[in-house]
C-alpha cells in the first residue's frame, strides 16, 4: 500500500513511511504528517483504496503513528456521556467495556459462553438465570477458536439459541485453518479481520456490517499455550474492538488448575475491563462443583464467589453469595466422598473418580479410607485397581 504525496511528487510505502516518521526531526515529522491528510492513497497495485479503507488507513497514520488528538476536558466527557447505556447486561456487565472470563481445565467454559450468548440474542434472558436482560437485541459476533464446530452449535441449542437466529454470526477458526489465525497482533492478520468482519452481502453501497458485542472464545489456543502473550495480544485487540465498530467484547482463556488465577502473569491484568472467573473444584471430577466470580475494574458489579449448577438443563447461579472462609475450596472430604459415591450407578466408582489428584485428593483417600474402617464404604479388587460401593449398595462378592 502506498502513499501518493503532493511534495515533489514522493511515493511512500505506509509500512516505510511509519518507520521513518519514527526516526524523523519534528519538523519532518510535521510534514509527514500533513502528507498523511492530504495525499493520495493506493494499493500496491497503484489502485485506489475504497472510502472505508481509505479512513481506516489514513486512521492509523495520523492517530496511532502521527500527533495526538487534543483530548476532550472532563464536562466535554461528561456531555458526551449523557444519556449513554450504563450496563449490557445489567448487574454484570457495564457498556462499552471489555472483560476477559478464565476458567481452569475442563470447567466448562464453552458451555458458560454459550449462556452468555443466548442472554444477548434471546429477548428476557438471563445470564446463569441471574444477570439482565438485556435492553434490545445486540448483533453479536461470535469467533470459536477452540471448539469443535458441532459442539459449539450443539452448546448453543441446548442453550436457546435460535437455530436461525439472525442476531447472531459464528465464525469457527477450526474450518479456517486453526486458532492461529486470529493472532491479531500480526498486522496483515489484523486487516484480513476487519474486513471479513465488516463485510456485509446485504447492505447497501458504501454500508458494513458493525456487531454490537465481539466475543471471542479460546485466547489460549489462539496464542499456542503462549500465555506471556495474552498482555500483547489483548492490546492489539482494544484498537481492533472499536475499529470494527463492536461497543462490547469479551475474551476468554485459560486459568491455573486451581481456577483461581489467569493464565498471563501480572502482565496480563491491565488489559482488561475486569475478570470473569468460572472454574471447577476439581478438573478430575466431571460432577464437582463450578463457581463463577467477578472482579471489576473501576466500576461494574462485583460478583462473590457464587456456586453455578445446572437446574432445568440451564446453568444458574445462586442467589446467595458463598461466605469465604479462607480455606480449601473444596468441601469437606469425607462428605464429597459420600456424594460421589451416592451419586454412582451399581458399578460402583474407581478411587479415582472418588479422590481425584493433587492435593485435595490427598485428603479424600485418608477420608475414604477411614470410611472403609468404619464400614461406611466397601471394596473389591479388579486387577491392578479397585472399585468401591457404600456397604449397603455393594454387591454380594466385595470385601469389607
Amino acid at each position: 500500500m502506498k502513499l501518493v504525496t503532493d511534495r515533489d511528487v514522493q511515493d511512500f510505502e505506509v509500512l516505510d513511511r511509519i518507520e521513518a516518521r519514527r526516526m524523523a526531526s519534528p519538523e519532518v515529522q510535521e510534514q509527514m504528517d500533513r502528507d498523511a491528510e492530504s495525499g493520495q492513497l493506493l494499493t500496491d497495485k497503484g489502485e485506489p483504496l475504497d472510502a472505508e479503507t481509505e479512513k481506516r488507513v489514513r486512521r492509523r497514520l495520523l492517530d496511532r503513528f502521527g500527533h495526538l488528538t487534543e483530548a476532550p476536558t472532563f464536562s466535554e466527557y461528561v456531555r458526551q456521556r449523557e444519556g449513554a447505556s450504563r450496563w449490557l447486561l445489567p448487574g454484570l456487565w457495564p457498556a462499552d467495556t471489555i472483560p476477559m472470563l478464565s476458567g481452569n481445565h475442563k470447567a466448562g467454559k464453552t458451555t458458560v459462553v454459550a449462556d452468555l450468548v443466548a442472554s444477548l440474542v434471546v429477548p428476557g434472558r438471563k445470564f446463569l438465570g441471574r444477570f439482565g436482560p438485556v435492553e434490545g437485541t445486540p448483533e453479536v459476533y461470535l469467533i470459536n477458536a477452540e471448539t469443535p464446530t458441532d459442539a459449539m452449535r450443539k452448546a448453543l441449542l441446548a442453550a436457546g439459541v435460535p437455530v436461525d437466529d439472525e442476531h447472531l454470526v459464528v465464525d469457527d477458526l477450526e474450518p479456517r485453518g486453526g486458532a492461529h489465525l486470529f493472532d491479531i497482533t500480526q498486522p496483515a492478520l489484523y486487516d484480513r479481520w476487519i474486513d471479513l468482519i465488516r463485510e456485509c452481502m446485504n447492505c447497501g453501497p458504501g454500508e458494513h456490517y458493525e456487531p454490537d458485542v465481539l466475543i471471542v472464545d479460546g485466547l489460549t489456543a489462539i496464542l499456542g499455550g503462549e500465555t506471556d502473550r495474552y498482555a500483547k495480544w489483548y492490546a492489539a485487540f482494544r484498537r481492533f474492538v472499536r475499529e470494527v465498530g463492536a461497543s462490547s467484547a469479551l475474551v476468554t482463556g485459560h486459568s491455573t488448575m486451581d481456577g483461581k488465577h489467569s493464565m498471563g502473569g501480572v502482565e496480563m491484568l491491565g488489559g482488561p475491563d475486569g475478570l470473569w472467573t468460572y472454574w471447577s473444584s476439581d478438573p478430575d471430577n466431571p460432577t464437582s462443583r463450578r463457581y463463577f466470580k467477578v472482579q471489576p475494574r473501576l466500576g461494574g458489579a462485583v460478583v462473590p464467589k457464587t456456586e453455578v449448577r445446572l437446574v432445568d438443563g440451564l446453568l444458574t447461579a445462586s442467589e446467595n453469595a458463598e461466605e469465604s472462609t479462607g480455606n480449601a475450596e473444596s468441601p469437606n472430604p469425607r462428605t464429597e466422598v459420600l456424594e460421589r459415591l451416592q451419586k454412582a450407578s451399581s458399578d460402583g466408582a474407581t478411587a479415582t473418580d472418588l479422590t481425584g489428584r493433587g492435593r485435595f485428593g490427598s485428603e479424600r483417600r485418608k477420608a475414604l479410607h477411614s470410611l472403609q474402617t468404619e464400614g461406611v464404604v466397601t471394596s473389591r479388587a479388579e486387577g491392578r485397581s479397585t472399585r468401591w460401593w457404600l456397604t449397603e449398595h455393594a454387591p454380594t462378592d466385595t470385601i469389607r
